[in-house]
């Protein structure tokens, strides 16, 4: 069974909250009486849904101490004030599901994303499944309305790297493949963020590595340079994937980053710690 610490109780209810929650989270393979674990819970809603449709078991954190209180007089579950990039006080392989909905819609860098999503692998078991829900894409911020709240956003095309780096399978889908007028034509309301962000659908297996997330240092590509003060190609291409900065995967050597565009054992170097064109002889 699951951390003590983080046990929840089982509550039946019959049907999910809202049909905007049933159309998120209905190809997640949840089952009754499996542990599902929600970062940036707020105030439970989220969870109540799941706990209603699925009948799991439910935990959550949120950054939010007021919302906390609230999800814990709302849901019978387990509750905890923490941030969702840092959940060290639950053990590896706890919850057989995870999910952050909502949280990453503020996420300002790939970095941030990297430590929330790493997290929520680590703490599932082999064979569960990741829920990222509602990430800006920052490719289309300028259609954005006011009217929608968040940061600038992580790029679509970062989570494939993620995947390569970590071993996990990844899918990222638009938001409107699940939520808008054009799939549910009966939506009644506004839709517009279906078009602008997108859901990350993650499902861990025994290859996991935990990752580097130094190495998702910023949302543009940053020059960066070799030990030997040669300037890294943005982007290279390893094994069929583009890199726009240095990467951890595969060699053993810390970061590390390619010359050229196409990589070969020739043209490939360990990373300096620095980022402007003084190189400082040394790795990380």
């Amino acid at each position: 069974m699951y951390n003590r610490r983080m046990s929840c109780l089982l509550y039946k209810l019959t049907d999910i909250k809202t049909e905007h929650d049933h159309f998120q989270v209905e190809r997640l393979g949840y089952t009754k009486g499996q542990a599902v674990f929600e970062a940036g819970c707020a105030a439970g809603a989220f969870l109540d849904s799941l706990a209603r449709q699925y009948r799991v078991y439910v935990s959550g954190v949120d950054f939010a101490g007021n919302l906390v209180e609230v999800a814990r007089r709302r849901v019978k579950g387990s509750f905890c004030t923490a941030d969702a990039r840092n959940l060290s006080f639950v053990a590896d392989n706890t919850f057989d599901h995870s999910l952050s909905f909502g949280v990453l819609t503020y996420a300002d860098s790939p970095m941030e994303a990297c430590q929330t999503a790493s997290e929520l692998l680590r703490i599932i078991r082999p064979g569960g499944t990741v829920f990222l829900g509602q990430i800006n894409d920052p490719s289309v911020a300028g259609h954005r309305s006011p009217r929608m709240e968040g940061g600038i956003g992580v790029h679509p095309d970062y989570w494939h790297k993620f995947g390569y780096q970590t071993g996990v399978n990844v899918n990222v889908t638009r938001g409107e493949e699940i939520y808008s007028k054009r799939i549910i034509p009966t939506l009644d309301h506004y839709d517009l963020h279906g078009y602008l962000r997108y859901n990350v659908y993650m499902q861990k297996d025994a290859t996991f590595h935990y990752p580097h997330c130094n190495a998702f240092r910023s949302r543009k590509p940053t020059v960066r340079f070799t030990v030997e003060g040669v300037a890294c190609a943005q982007p290279f291409y390893y094994e069929g994937v583009a890199f726009d900065d240095c990467t951890t995967v595969r060699r053993g050597v810390g970061e590390w980053c390619c010359t050229a565009m196409k990589c070969s054992e020739d043209n490939w170097s360990r990373c300096s710690s620095t980022f402007n064109n003084i190189a400082l002889g040394q790795g990380i």
